[in-house]
């Protein structure tokens, strides 16, 4: 993936105002770029996504075959951000091709099957090997909600909380 892309996140709640607020501004974000095969199907998510971002950016909205397919050169001389809501959707893009070399985790809800990891973070044993499939891949993966955030080791963390 070109250089130009600043973050790639993992967040369930993929645009809202952390990501607009806390990591747009602060980064200069001029592309959100949302890879979902849900929202990627449906228009009214599309629309308050799309109106939830400043009016100088744009939000494009793909499903991940669509990911695999148009990532590759879309990024260039744009400050982007990538928002996935969970890991297996990355470790599918990385598999497809697309390069990504790090991976901010900031939010994954409790949920049926999940233990809770972080304040904000719960996995569930399929999510853990994905973590641990992209880290041995060679992917980067720090948990932080804001830039000004601490970069917390995410897989030390995952060691340590003894989920591997």
């Amino acid at each position: 993936m070109n250089k130009e892309l600043l973050i790639t996140r993992i967040d369930d709640r993929l645009i809202h105002g952390q990501v607009v607020v806390g990591w747009g501004r602060i980064l200069g974000i001029q592309l959100y770029i949302v890879v979902n095969d849900k929202v990627a199907k449906d228009k009214i998510q599309q629309n308050l996504m799309s109106i939830a971002v400043p009016a100088d950016a744009k939000t494009l909205i793909f499903s991940i075959e669509e990911a695999i397919k148009r990532l590759k050169g879309i990024v260039k001389n744009k400050k982007v951000i990538l928002l996935f809501s969970t890991p297996v959707d990355v470790l599918k893009v990385v598999e497809g091709g697309v390069e990504i070399f790090a991976i901010n985790v900031g939010g994954i809800r409790q949920a049926e099957g999940r233990r809770e990891l972080l304040p904000t973070v719960a996995l569930s044993n399929e999510e853990t090997e994905v973590f641990k499939k992209l880290s041995n891949m060679g992917v980067k993966i720090e948990y932080r909600l804001l830039p000004g955030d601490e970069k917390i080791n995410f897989m030390k963390v995952l060691r340590n909380g003894k989920f591997i």
